[in-house]
């Protein structure tokens, strides 16, 4: 099968940008307590509503293909450090559950009603553009009704060897203001599908290329996490994005104006 592939939604969340939310969804932002963390609960939120509107028919077999390049670094951090404390006496359960890349994808797809297939990928700087090409390429054979693709990275901003720093764009026309915290929240979340989603508004965008290549650059110990390539292409809805992941892998992703 061949099914053309189009952008209906999406959304970013960057806890160090002002204004922090931005994107075009079809719900407005809802904030809710859950029993997890502020990262997990903040991309239930913007999950949420990015899908506000989809039939729960729709969500039912929907998929969810999420990049990582921190992974779950943070929680293990904090699992490591409660290992030390007093002695090694109280290593914390609560965070030794969330030391896997996919905690918060799994949250994800509960808090969504989701039973398709979920897919967390580590493809270095290339690793949101490639769960991107992977969640259309599922589109396109036919094989999920709707997919959420994207990328999801959370970090502390004291790690040794810091980060790249994530900017924002005079493109996007938005002005950066960096704010004081510990942890640091960025995620950018895309609905994609096939033409005619009932229920689902008229789409932004179709994707005319979305494919995987391989590249000479293997530089494993570069960390990379910066979404905003991503978002900036998002902003424009049309044009060419290639990521190399410097991990011996490159993604392209072309949109085209509806």
């Amino acid at each position: 099968m061949n099914i053309p592939v189009y952008l209906y939604a999406w959304i970013s969340l960057d806890t160090s940008r002002t204004p922090q939310v931005l994107g075009w969804g079809s719900g407005s932002w809802q904030a809710v307590e859950r029993p997890t963390t502020k990262a997990a609960n903040l991309a239930c939120d913007a999950a949420q509503a990015l899908m506000a509107g989809v039939a729960p028919t729709l969500r039912d077999g929907s998929g969810l293909f999420i990049g990582t390049t921190t992974g779950s670094l943070h929680d293990d951090i904090i699992f490591d450090n409660s290992r030390t404390t007093d002695g090694g006496q109280y290593p914390s359960p609560n965070a030794f559950r969330r030391t896997l890349p996919s905690t918060i994808a799994t949250e994800l797809t509960m808090d969504l009603g989701l039973h398709g297939p979920v897919v967390v990928y580590a493809a270095g700087a290339a690793s949101a553009v490639v769960a991107c090409v992977r969640g259309a390429e599922y589109i396109r054979r036919g094989m999920v009704p709707l997919a959420i693709v994207g990328g999801i990275e959370v970090w502390n901003e004291a790690i040794p060897g810091g980060i790249a720093p994530a900017h924002v764009s005079a493109d996007a026309a938005i002005t950066a203001q960096p704010q004081v915290s510990p942890e640091r929240c960025q995620m950018v979340l895309a609905c994609i599908g096939p033409a005619e989603l009932p229920g689902a508004p008229r789409p932004m965008s179709e994707f005319t290329q979305a494919r995987l290549g391989g590249s000479n650059i293997h530089s494993p110990t570069t960390v990379n996490c910066r979404l905003q390539p991503l978002v900036d292409f998002l902003v424009a809805g049309q044009g060419q994005l290639v990521v190399d992941g410097a991990v011996g892998i490159k993604a392209w992703l072309e949109l085209q104006r509806r």
